[in-house]
């Protein structure tokens, strides 16, 4: 598959938190409209990673994979989710608008996304496959590629 050639995330297999096969969470937080925050678990070996968070989504890493968690509305179902990736570049289009070119390179065929809930705040988890494991990456987009909702809404008052 070619750098450049877009590919849509397909949905990932559910995995929920009282699934004996489900992976890990990574400890990041998403915030309900109150300001309060759901923790989730660590990912397996993630406590010498660099995490953080966004605008749009909270991110942690481990040796293998960056996860994105992203706020959806209540509502929000598959059928919503658009997602589009390649090796360097992921962007988000609905129901939240956001992405860039990506810090690093993935795999593209081992990525995907799945809609989850926890202590009732809905959110999309997008599993990036690092293609370098064991990288830590500092950030997962790069930082002047601002593509954030804020970001954009910027550019589209400059347009008017």
């Amino acid at each position: 598959m070619e750098d450049d050639e877009p590919v849509k995330i397909s949905l990932g297999v559910a995995r929920g938190f009282d699934n004996p096969e489900a992976i890990d969470r990574p400890v990041a937080g998403l915030g309900d409209p109150d300001g309060h925050w759901h923790k989730f678990d660590a990912l397996e070996s993630s406590e010498v990673y660099a995490r953080g968070k966004a605008e749009a989504y909270h991110w942690a890493q481990n040796r293998a994979v960056m996860m994105l968690y992203v706020p959806v509305p209540e509502e929000t179902t598959r059928h919503d989710v658009e997602a589009t990736l390649r090796t360097r570049e992921l962007v988000i289009s609905a129901p939240v608008a956001f992405g860039g070119r990506l810090s690093h390179k993935i795999d593209v065929d081992a990525s995907h996304w799945y809609l989850d809930e926890r202590a009732g705040v809905p959110f999309l988890v997008v599993e990036l496959a690092k293609m370098d494991e064991y990288y830590n990456w500092a950030d997962v987009f790069f930082s002047d590629d601002d593509r954030s909702p804020s970001a954009a809404a910027a550019a589209a008052a400059e347009g008017d």
